[in-house]
């Protein structure tokens, strides 16, 4: 038929997609609402070994049934009740690391784009100081802003998965608590992937600096922080801090799992998809593995679909 063309296809499997994901989404938000607020959609705990009745024997690979909906593994652990409260401890370590990156990020975007002005008056106070000073604590700086910016390509070009799993080994020494280790390094992964964000919002306040956006609203009398939380961040830069937020909670929430299937990450009361692929793939291959990698998949894609969509409709607003 001449009304099918590769066009019509493309867009039909993308609608096809596009719809997969928002009824995904939705059922993403309802579990982790009831997770969160302790619904029992299930009877079953998540770290209860179930057992026959009968003969004892621990409920290995149980068909799927009205009481498991996907099953048994290996050892007895209902999966439809681990992916359950799994989503709960996966969404809040990410949201721990997407928080501290969109914090430290904006924070330093704002310092470096606005405030780079400040380093001249740091550097006329350092000059009237005794010259130990300057032959010392500063020898060779002649600009705070570029090694600022130089701190930040560094951070940026470092591997931050091997940054972190080298965190690992000091914080083995004094934090012997694993849950506690995983907080702090969903926080140093916000950390280091904020300069990210940093460029992205130097970049944009550099732009409206050329316009003299910012000279014309200070000769209106409106104040720094009406410049910077308004009229920056609000209305130039919320499109870029929701895409790369929700990008971040996608990279964060496969860090978490990452971490948790290295045995570095989430561990008992607290049940992630992690331990889910550990446990699963300690005994071989079984086709109820998918349902949680079904769920891990789904999940990263919503959130770079999203972050994408955002991403999208930010560039048409600003059109």
């Amino acid at each position: 038929m001449k009304w099918i063309t590769q066009d019509n296809i493309e867009t039909f499997v993308y609608d096809c997609f596009r719809w997969m994901i928002m009824i995904y989404a939705l059922l993403y938000i309802i579990l982790l609402i009831c997770s969160i607020v302790e619904v029992p959609l299930t009877k079953y705990s998540p770290t209860d070994n179930l057992y026959n009745e009968n003969t004892r024997e621990v409920l290995s690979f149980s068909p799927i049934s009205q009481e498991h909906p996907m099953g048994t593994d290996f050892y007895g652990y209902d999966i439809f009740s681990q992916i359950y409260y799994g989503i709960k401890t996966n969404f809040i370590f990410s949201l721990i690391g997407a928080l501290v990156f969109l914090i430290v990020g904006t924070l330093l975007g704002v310092r470096l784009g606005y405030y780079s002005d400040k380093n001249k008056e740091f550097f006329s106070f350092i000059n009237g100081r005794n010259v130990t000073i300057k032959r010392y604590f500063l020898p060779k700086i002649t600009n705070i802003h570029m090694w600022e910016r130089i701190a930040s390509d560094i951070i940026n070009s470092f591997p931050l998965i091997l940054l972190l799993l080298l965190a690992t080994i000091f914080l083995d020494t004094w934090i012997p608590s694993t849950n506690k280790k995983l907080i702090i390094l969903m926080a140093l992964f916000g950390l280091f992937s904020s300069p990210r964000l940093a460029s992205m919002i130097m970049g944009k306040i550099q732009t409206l600096r050329s316009e003299e956006f910012i000279l014309s609203a200070k000769a209106l009398g409106l104040s720094n922080r009406q410049i910077i939380w308004k009229h920056i961040i609000w209305y130039e830069c919320r499109y870029v801090l929701l895409f790369q937020t929700t990008y971040i909670m996608g990279q964060a929430s496969i860090l978490e799992i990452t971490l948790t299937y290295l045995n570095l990450g989430a561990q008992f009361p607290w049940v992630s998809w992690g331990s889910i692929l550990v446990n699963m793939g300690s005994t071989g291959f079984h086709i109820y593995i998918l349902f949680p990698i079904i769920f891990i998949t789904l999940t990263i894609y919503m959130f770079m679909r999203f972050a994408e969509e955002i991403k999208v409709y930010g560039e048409k607003r600003n059109l």
